[in-house]
């Protein structure tokens, strides 16, 4: 039985005995709770790294379970929980080694009977509820009492995020401290009045139902002002900015009109749309900088301005096409012969705006080295001197422009024509041209025929005749105007003795002619030779050579002084 005597006897060496007696106790061994009956310890994890420190003072009672004089330690490992030694105790805040979850040994210990008995105790690192990043809410103030009613609960789909909602329990709170406690939650979150104030900051308090863990974030009720919105003049575009003349189609870029709308406020979003329709549907242009009017002419279409808070005021824009100058799509080059052919040319601009114009009132012309010159009505080219090009084929910009009947009151559309410098070479004689001598008859009275074509290979030379016509005539003006041609240049009879011929050399195709006001190539002199008085020579005579046959040489030169005379 526990708690047995037995007696005990005690001999010496000489035989001599004494009695004593000695109990025997079984003491029973701690009774902790049961591993398999210990909750686990679970700590809410403040950085989600799967680390925390436990206070394992805190779970003595639970292992006790009530046992008078019983101690508890805690080891990390079950060998150590069963030597019990103090160095290998764990210390009363303990931060676990392995994430999330750690098994600890705890050693229930009888402080009288030294009886030990020692259980698992688990650790858990739960992690906090995960809050999606929160936005504020929104509502306009549109009739400026700054109260509205906000639903709260918008918000709980980035509350809950991928985490199942029904794990959860969500409270809203006005204070932070409250949202910490979970105390005094908002009884209507669907219908919560901000109650004049805005910003007003509303708390979240996200607890897990099973671990107890919770995390507290939060997001403001915001009233927000309807934008300011001015509303715009029409805009104008020209006929020409999109589809065909006077079909009343135009581009417009209806960003221009913004800084008017929203009365220079960068902050303020602004999104056009053909008509109300297509506001109340959303569908807005896509492409506001380039829109082509499809409605009418005019046109009105909506315009919406969002502030950055998301509210909204509406206005309206017309649009309005206005006609372009009707000027001719393709211009008629404007040609010059290059009469020295120097590679370079004088065009009389002035002088052709006339024909471009062709009688269209209220619109003025300039010319322009560039097209986007041209475009721009930048750096006009000065048309009061002739303009001097060095390129055989130059095109420079011609842009037209409605001025209006006072020259500064026109639509200001304007159209842009390239139009062709060309410099034609003009054709040149070729050589240097032979004056033409004809002996003179017995009349001699300096007249006679001439073919004054015995020229036109100098005056031809490697030029193709086949475009060219040349011409005589018997003054320099009127080869210059090209009047009064010698009608048969290859019979032609001279009117004085020593007569210059005046050459013009025309290209058919382009009317260029030869020049006449440098050097005297392009004429040539006729000349009347009058005949030689000749002396009849005394006869030539020399001996006959030794072979008396009456033949020999004679040096006939020896009778030209007899013949000549003076």
């Amino acid at each position: 039985e526990n708690e047995q005597t037995i007696t005990v006897e005690v001999t010496d060496s000489n035989g001599c005995s004494a009695l004593t007696t000695l109990t025997l106790v079984v003491n029973p061994l701690p009774s902790p709770t049961p591993s398999e009956d210990l909750e686990p310890y679970v700590i809410c994890d403040d950085d989600n790294d799967g680390f925390a420190e436990f206070d394992l003072s805190t779970q003595d009672i639970l292992i006790t379970n009530g046992e008078p004089d019983i101690e508890v330690t805690y080891y990390g490992t079950a060998e150590d929980a069963e030597g019990g030694q103090a160095i290998n105790q764990l210390p009363e805040l303990y931060g676990n080694v392995e994430a999330f979850e750690e098994v600890i040994y705890a050693r229930a210990t009888n402080v009288l009977t030294g009886c030990y008995r020692w259980v698992e105790l688990t650790l858990e690192v739960s992690p906090l509820p995960d809050i999606g990043e929160l936005e504020d809410l929104f509502v306009c103030d549109n009739d400026g009492n700054t109260t509205a009613i906000f639903d709260l609960t918008e918000n709980e789909p980035n509350i809950y995020g991928e985490q199942d909602p029904a794990s959860f329990n969500v409270s809203y709170h006005t204070s932070e401290e409250d949202a910490q406690d979970g105390s005094d939650p908002i009884g209507s979150p669907t219908a919560y009045s901000n109650q004049g104030q805005t910003p007003v900051t509303i708390w979240v308090l996200l607890e897990n139902d099973e671990t107890g863990c919770t995390r507290v974030d939060s997001f403001d009720l915001i009233m927000g002002d309807m934008p300011e919105v001015n509303n715009p003049d029409p805009l104008y575009v020209c006929e020409s900015s999109a589809g065909t003349l006077e079909d009343g189609i135009g581009q417009f870029d209806l960003t221009t009109t913004i800084e008017v709308i929203t009365g220079g406020n960068t902050s303020l979003e602004v999104i056009f749309y053909e008509s109300a329709t297509a506001m109340e549907n959303d569908n807005p242009i896509q492409t506001p900088e380039a829109y082509e009017n499809t409605l009418s002419n005019p046109q009105t279409i909506s315009v919406k301005v969002i502030s950055g808070e998301g509210c909204e005021n509406t206005t309206t824009l017309t649009l309005v096409v206005t006609q372009n100058p009707s000027i001719e799509e393709e211009l008629e080059p404007l040609e010059a012969c290059d009469m020295d052919n120097d590679g370079f040319e004088e065009f009389d601009l002035e002088a052709a705006i006339e024909d471009i114009l062709n009688g269209e009132p209220n619109v003025t012309a300039s010319f322009h080295l560039t097209q986007d010159d041209a475009t721009n009505g930048v750096g006009a080219i000065d048309t009061s001197v002739p303009y001097g090009t060095a390129n055989a084929e130059e095109v420079i910009w011609v842009r037209v422009e409605n001025t209006g009947p006072n020259q500064d009151d026109g639509s200001g559309c304007y159209v842009v024509r390239p139009l062709q410098l060309i410099v034609t070479p003009s054709p040149e004689i070729a050589g240097e041209l032979d004056d033409l001598y004809v002996c003179d008859d017995e009349n001699a009275d300096g007249f006679a025929f001439f073919d004054l074509t015995e020229n036109y290979e100098n005056i031809i030379g490697e030029q193709d005749p086949t475009d060219l016509e040349v011409t005589y005539h018997i003054s320099e003006q009127d080869a210059q105007d090209g009047i009064d041609a010698i009608a048969v240049p290859s019979n032609y009879m001279n009117i004085i003795n020593q007569q210059p011929i005046y050459v013009r050399v025309e290209n058919t195709a382009t009317g260029c002619v030869d020049a006449f006001d440098f050097t005297q190539n392009n004429t040539f002199t006729l000349n009347v030779e009058a005949l030689p008085e000749l002396n009849t020579p005394p006869p030539l005579q020399v001996c006959d050579d030794g072979d008396a046959d009456g033949f020999t040489e004679f040096n006939l030169t020896d009778s030209e002084a007899a013949i000549i005379g003076s």
